[in-house]
């Protein structure tokens, strides 16, 4: 119900703080191609503990 009411008033359907924020710089080759930082990328810390999650339930296996 809740999504048909954002629906109906141009909201949008989920609320921004839903999102996980990563600390991910982009990087700007030229106006129209942006890149991601693979540094920053492999430094962020949630991208690290899903790392760290994934490599622990491959090992389970």
């Amino acid at each position: 119900m809740k999504k048909i009411i954002r629906m109906i008033f141009g909201m949008p359907l989920y609320d921004r703080s839903e999102y996980i924020q990563f600390s991910i710089k982009p990087k700007m080759v030229n106006p129209d191609v942006v890149r991601m930082d693979m540094e920053s990328f492999r430094n962020s810390k949630n991208v690290q503990k899903q790392a760290a999650a994934a490599m622990k339930n491959l090992q389970a296996k």
